[in-house]
């Protein structure tokens, strides 16, 4: 399938999904995003300066950024969040 911005809807619930997942037919579908980057949005770090921590299988530590952050030391990971903006992500 072709690639997707933030803020695209891919399409709509087919009437038997939404039979079967007990949800309204025709709800808007999105794409999804990784761990970390669906993290950052139930945390609210959505804004530029807004930082968390995530413990869990890693630990990670990561912000909103205007733009992917470019460390060529690799410390920094340039994820992107699922916003449209930057993630870096330091474990």
């Amino acid at each position: 399938p072709p690639l997707i911005g933030p803020g695209e809807w891919c399409g709509r619930l087919h009437p038997s999904a939404a039979e079967a997942l007990g949800l309204p037919c025709g709800v808007p579908v999105s794409a999804g995003g990784g761990d970390n980057a669906m993290s950052a949005l139930g945390c609210g770090c959505t804004t530029v300066g807004r930082v968390a921590v995530s413990l869990g299988t890693s630990g990670t530590v990561f912000g909103k950024a205007p733009a992917a952050a470019r460390d060529p030391s690799g410390t920094v990971c340039s994820f992107l969040d699922s916003t449209g903006g930057g993630l870096p992500l330091v474990c």
